[in-house]
């Protein structure tokens, strides 16, 4: 609007004060600019100085201008370097730099070293420029704010108050928020490591409580065993801390934090309310000793109080999320300025900061098509065509922009060395392109044009991990150990994935992403058959057992006990996918075996251990009951596959140990019979181990799958199912036996939590096969 008042009234304005007007620089115009530009042109007092580029005779032509050229300048040299990522081209440079100066550059028109995308900023700070001292190298070019731990601080802030529902926190995004450094060293008095005690345990206590994903802020605040523990983590530590004061300390984070955010009703109190956050972590946290801490969080509120100011302030959005929105709208255009004095030694620019200067040597990085020219912005309000009928800036000029800034840059220049990166994902922009084609016209031939390739020596070959051998210190630890199912299958996967489970014990670090885990999922439904069955426990099983409605309730209440009074997302379409699953599994399957006869559940969720062949077993079933004078052992599965469970006997051969891990899917209904045969000195064939796959989608007699298909297969095959158990439990705590690595990494290793000990990362890529 500024512009086209100015372009408006141009024609009114008496410039007759200035005896000289010169403009120099100018590549593009817009409509309402060259108006202005057109009429400045008819005053005698102006001049217009342009450098000869790649589309400057259009331009002139726009302006009804034909100068003559004042002669052609002396063409560089031109240096050209692939490489097949980021970390080469900066290999490259940092050789060449050390190569044409060994020592530091003085002049500040010597060289140049040109950053088309910010993104290698940092990594050009860290890897090239910290060879040099910092007053012998200058930094001028902006580096985008939505990149700055500043604005990932306060983006995790937003996506908490976003995701809040009355009154309470997504516990994933909370957790978050709590973690980011920023949070997390509020300052305790003078301490730090108090506030990063408190939050570290806040996530410990959540993850125990996993399925748990809304929480009131105050909830945590008032959690007496939360703050006990905290207390008894930092005893010891010095001056004492009191319960009270962790609960005031975390009271205080929320009130400065999420809190101001919970009110916000306008534009301008949401700018407000994110600028006294900013304030709060640079007056009490460590944030402002963090490097760059300064001119990002500087950068961000002006661009917050801008806001703040604006005609937009008083406007008010329906939605949080709308604010959300609008705080990215801003962050992404801005950018934070790195500003410097050009008189000083190696010059570190950005690539529009390079407009009107010469350097003899320029090092220019990332030129690749999708930085210069870029990709092609499409804008989905107005195409293309309408655009263009507009007169409006398409792509098409911004190409033509940046070719004629790289055009005249390079033609300043005595050596033009240029950096790209060539790997399957990225091509050099056609700016080379078009130089060599230009070359290999020059010299007639197209032979390529040389180029610097930087190459690795990479070592590609992977190796299995080594056998772990038995030390003397682990002999205590294996000749107690108490062996459940879940154990040996460990152990006939992978003897090197048992060590690390069951004598390191180590655990995969658990995070809360707010998914529904199957793993949760499964829990829930053994939680539910077990109350549902509770109550027809010690005699026949009836039809009035088999209540629907009943069920329903039961399923109600364990996802309310497990994640809140009201289910999100997925929870809902969970528990109503349960419930359909378990009314089906009544009247298709349960409500069938009544009618074929008398059905006895006689333990629900039950533990038992036993001592069998001087070895300790335990086993946890999920049910176990009377059908025609048998006990039935009855394993549920929420999943649908049965070959992960069962074993495949005619692949089975006893006397060949290297046959057990294919043909055994689990030991576990086997380990079951052995335990609960000793329980009740009960003879095996009394006893019928079966799983019940309640993942299928029919659910009526074929969801229940026995171990063993006739009593006769039981009799052949379990004496050698057992003896297969007691063989592995010596096979562990045989001090001469090490822990062998699995014989399949591509099968085994892509989910191990342990792949990274054992460096078996390269096997992820066959997961999806």
């Amino acid at each position: 609007v500024q512009y086209r008042q100015a372009a408006d009234a141009v024609a009114t304005m008496d410039l007759s004060r200035y005896h000289s007007i010169v403009l120099a620089g100018f590549f593009a115009f817009t409509q309402t600019e060259e108006t202005i530009v057109r009429h400045l042109l008819t005053l005698p007092q102006v001049t217009m100085l342009f450098q000869d580029g790649e589309g400057i005779r259009s331009t002139l032509e726009t302006l009804g201008l034909d100068p003559a050229p004042e002669g052609e300048s002396v063409p560089p040299l031109h240096l050209y370097y692939e490489s097949p990522d980021a970390h080469g081209q900066l290999t490259a440079l940092n050789r060449i730099l050390s190569e044409r100066f060994p020592e530091p550059v003085k002049e500040s028109d010597r060289a140049a070293v040109v950053l088309p995308s910010s993104e290698n900023l940092f990594p050009l700070y860290h890897q090239t420029l910290s060879m040099y001292d910092q007053q012998t190298y200058n930094l001028a070019l902006g580096y985008p704010l939505s990149r700055t731990p500043v604005n990932g601080f306060l983006t995790s802030l937003l996506d908490v108050v976003v995701s809040a529902r009355n009154g309470e926190v997504f516990v994933p995004k909370y957790l978050q928020f709590l973690l980011h450094p920023y949070t997390k060293n509020i300052l305790f008095g003078t301490r730090t490591d108090v506030t990063r005690i408190l939050m570290h345990m806040v996530e410990e206590d959540s993850l125990r409580h996993a399925s748990r994903l809304f929480i009131a802020p105050e909830r945590i605040e008032g959690d007496p065993h939360l703050m006990a523990s905290v207390v008894q983590r930092l005893a010891g530590d010095g001056e004492e801390v009191t319960a009270e004061e962790l609960r005031a300390h975390l009271a205080s984070i929320h009130a400065a934090t999420i809190a101001p955010f919970l009110s916000v009703t306008t534009v301008g109190g949401f700018a407000a309310a994110c600028i006294g956050v900013l304030q709060y972590i640079n007056d009490r946290s460590t944030a402002h000793r963090h490097p760059y801490f300064r001119p990002f969080v500087e950068t961000l509120i002006d661009a917050l109080d801008a806001l703040r100011r604006s005609l937009l302030a008083d406007h008010s959005f329906s939605k949080p999320e709308h604010y959300l929105l609008l705080y990215r709208h801003i962050t992404s255009g801005a950018d934070v300025p790195f500003t410097g004095t050009p008189l000083q030694g190696l010059q570190v620019l950005g690539f529009l900061e390079t407009r009107g200067l010469q350097f003899a040597d320029i090092f220019m990085i990332d030129v690749n098509d999708d930085v210069l020219p870029g990709k092609v912005q499409q804008d989905v309000l107005l195409p293309l065509t309408i655009r263009e009928q507009l007169g409006l800036s398409t792509y098409r000029d911004q190409e033509r922009i940046k070719a004629y800034i790289f055009d005249v840059l390079r033609r300043g220049a005595e050596r033009v060395h240029l950096f790209s990166i060539n790997n399957n994902e990225k091509e050099r922009s056609r700016f080379i392109a078009q130089l060599q084609w230009d070359e290999q016209r020059s010299r007639r031939s197209l032979d390529p044009v040389d180029t610097f390739t930087q190459e690795y020596a990479i070592d590609l070959s992977v190796q299995s991990p080594a056998a772990v051998p038995k030390s003397a210190g682990m002999q205590p630890l294996l000749s107690g150990m108490q062996f459940s199912s879940t154990a040996l299958d460990t152990y006939l996967t992978c003897g090197v994935k048992f060590y690390y489970r069951y004598v390191m014990r180590l655990k995969e670090r658990g995070e809360l992403s707010g998914d529904l885990e199957q793993s949760d999922v499964g829990k829930i439904v053994h939680a539910i058959l077990q109350e549902f069955f509770a109550p027809a426990m010690d005699r026949p099983l009836t039809e009035k057992d088999l209540d629907r409605q009943r069920l329903s309730r039961v399923v109600e209440e364990n996802f309310r006990s497990a994640y809140g009074s009201t289910q999100f997302g997925e929870q809902f379409f969970a528990k109503r996918q349960v419930e359909k699953q378990l009314v089906s599994f009544l009247e298709n399957f349960q409500r069938p075996h009544l009618e074929n006869g008398e059905v006895v559940i006689e333990m629900l969720e039950r533990e038992f251990t036993a001592e069998i062949g001087g070895f300790d077993l335990t086993g946890n079933a999920d049910r176990i009951e009377q059908r025609d004078g048998k006990h039935w052992i009855i394993d549920y599965k929420t999943g649908q596959h049965e070959k992960n469970y069962l074993v495949r006997f005619d692949a089975l051969n006893a006397g060949d140990r290297s046959t057990w891990k294919e043909a055994i899917g689990s030991l576990q209904l086997a380990m079951y019979v052995m335990l609960y045969s000793e329980m009740r000195q009960l003879p095996p064939e009394q006893i019928v181990p079966a799983f019940q796959f309640l993942g299928k989608k029919e659910m009526d007699g074929e969801i229940e799958v026995p171990l063993f298909s006739s009593p006769e297969e039981m009799q052949q095959w379990y004496p050698v199912l057992k003896q297969i158990v007691l063989s592995l439990m010596q096979e562990i705590v045989d001090p001469a036996v090490p822990f062998q690595p699995t014989d399949d990494p591509k099968s085994d290793c892509p989910d191990c939590p342990y792949r990274t000990l054992c460096g078996t990362q390269w096997a992820e890529k066959f997961k999806s096969f």
